[in-house]
């Protein structure tokens, strides 16, 4: 009776106690409705072998969630089915073989294949997008390595959704080179966290023109080292490529980066996470950046010689946090060439871990940047180890910046060594200077034109530093509160050079602020507390001393 049955939908679905049935014998080939049929079922082998499915329209989670080792489609065709979402989600097969079958009319690939923790092969010679629009998650989460499609014609000329098509696999090689897709509408996470993957043929026609969002597009494939028809890529219409290539360090980012096209792009965060260049990194005149708003973090952990964005424009960038930086102290980026002139960022608001830990930088060239809305440079230079020199360093623009904590912090291994140091920011609205040079071999530092009026905490600003002279003369510190461990452990200290207007009159917190530097500074030795941050005098010691 089965080969004229219309619909047999959920005949087995979560049967929980049959574990054995012959269908051996079934000749299902009229059937117009399968969908669930073995859904959520325990049988132990699905032996479909003589059945065609040639009328059949829905296979929509028909073996979704079953516990079967073995499914047997050999002569099944489901060349009218309509609608395959989910089909084998979470099924349990150790092996999908269907090698007749081309769903040429199939519309709805989406969580086809989602889930197949158990296959180690997806076999599909003959199959075809012919009508498919959406392959969304079609193989998401399987733990196949070998998937076969097929190599002719794929087809796929009205598919529009192909997001997540991939996400978690663990398939080893991707061919899609003979597809040809119509405009596509999401195809994000397409490849994400495919970590076994290698190689990637993209479409030969891959419309993606209408495509505004590619962020984590191939997103932790840490065994890719190619993109084969990556020029087929529209990426014109783009505004998102947040993490797009994170986490991928086998590709060769330069061939990558050299032919990247970009026209609307606005976010690129984290775009280039983790990735490496062999040689230099140039980005392209095709790269057009007028409107991009979002570079946090865009080249963390990527390692190149030499970083080329030369043809960048950051006219409308608001965001720069830790765009050259790394995770750890690390060898990333040798060197940066930026746009030529004066860059103007009216826009920008945050530099904040811009080059931390980036301990291939011991020779930075700030270009002469023009940031009026600037209010962050915390750990800008943080962890660097070693910087010999930073050229432009004065010109930096920080009218409007309140906080710069640990901006220079831990960089042990010598800041400037050995020069006498001079920083003349314009610091009137900084309020937050706390660990600014902690940790970090510097000998002589002349502070003395940052106007301090706004200051509120200096905690640990020369905690455990190398420092031999301080000046801190002008320094007016009537709105500082926290002085906590301000010069802890700097057992090198000979001088600190301050004024009368260095006063204490609003600390509330001061715990250890001379902690191991208790030596006499010429009016008698000083304690580990408030009461000698004074420019010193006869029967009144003090850390400080005035300049004559």
């Amino acid at each position: 009776f089965m080969s004229s049955a219309k619909n047999i939908s959920n005949v087995f679905k979560n049967a929980k106690y049959l574990e054995t049935a012959d269908l051996s014998t079934w000749t299902i080939s009229d059937m117009e409705d399968a969908s669930s049929i073995f859904e959520g079922s325990i049988l132990k082998e699905i032996n479909l072998s003589n059945s065609t499915f040639e009328n059949t329209q829905n296979t929509s989670n028909m073996f979704k969630n079953s516990a079967a080792t073995t499914i047997s489609l050999g002569k099944a065709a489901f060349s009218n089915v309509q609608n395959a979402n989910g089909m084998f989600e979470n099924a349990k097969a150790s092996t999908i073989n269907l090698p007749e079958a081309t769903f040429s009319n199939t519309t709805d690939f989406s969580n086809m294949f989602k889930g197949t923790q158990n296959a180690t092969n997806i076999n599909l010679p003959k199959i075809n997008f012919a009508t498919a629009t959406n392959l969304s998650g079609m193989f998401k989460d399987s733990a196949a390595t070998q998937l076969v499609l097929n190599n002719t014609n794929l087809g796929g000329n009205n598919i529009t959704d192909m997001s997540y098509m991939f996400q978690n696999s663990k398939v080893k090689n991707i061919d899609l080179g003979s597809m040809q897709t119509g405009p596509l509408t999401s195809i994000v996470g397409m490849f994400k966290n495919t970590n076994n993957l290698e190689t990637i043929t993209l479409p030969s026609v891959f419309n993606t023109s209408n495509i505004t969002d590619m962020s984590s597009l191939f997103e932790n494939n840490s065994k890719l080292s190619a993109i084969n028809n990556l020029a087929n890529l529209d990426t014109t219409n783009v505004t998102n490529m947040s993490r797009m290539f994170a986490g991928d360090y086998y590709l060769p980012m330069q061939n990558i980066i050299s032919n990247l096209r970009a026209n609307k792009v606005e976010n690129t965060s984290y775009m280039f996470y983790g990735t490496n260049a062999s040689t230099s990194a140039v980005f392209p005149t095709s790269f057009n950046t007028e409107n991009l708003t979002d570079m946090s973090y865009m080249f963390l952990n990527f390692y190149t010689s030499n970083l080329d964005i030369s043809n960048f424009k950051l006219g409308n960038v608001t965001s720069m946090e830790g765009t050259f930086s790394a995770t750890a102290k690390n060898n990333t980026i040798g060197s940066i060439t930026w746009p030529s002139g004066q860059i103007n960022m009216p826009h920008l608001t945050t530099m904040r871990a811009l080059f931390k830990f980036n301990a291939s930088l011991n020779k930075i060239v700030l270009p002469i940047l023009k940031t009026p809305a600037l209010t962050d440079t915390s750990y800008m230079f943080y962890g660097i180890g070693k910087i010999d020199k930073i050229d432009n360093i004065n010109s930096l623009d920080t009218a409007n910046v309140t906080t710069m904590e640990g901006m220079f912090a831990y960089n042990d291994s010598g800041l400037m060594k050995g020069e006498n140091v001079k920083f003349e920011f314009n610091t009137g609205k900084v309020k937050n200077m706390s660990q600014m040079f902690k940790n970090s071999y510097i000998n002589y530092l002349d502070l003395s034109s940052f106007d301090t009026r706004s200051l509120v905490t200096a905690a640990s600003m020369f905690d455990y530093t190398w420092l031999k002279v301080i000046d801190l003369t002008n320094w007016d510190t009537r709105n500082l509160e926290d002085v906590t461990s301000m010069f802890y452990d700097s057992t090198w200290l000979v001088t600190i050079y301050a004024s009368e207007s260095f006063v204490t009159t609003k600390v509330t917190a001061s715990n250890n602020i001379f902690y191991n530097v208790t030596n006499d500074y010429g009016t008698g030795t000083i304690g580990n507390n408030i009461t000698y941050a004074r420019i010193g005098a006869p029967g009144a010691p003090g850390a400080f001393t005035k300049k004559s």
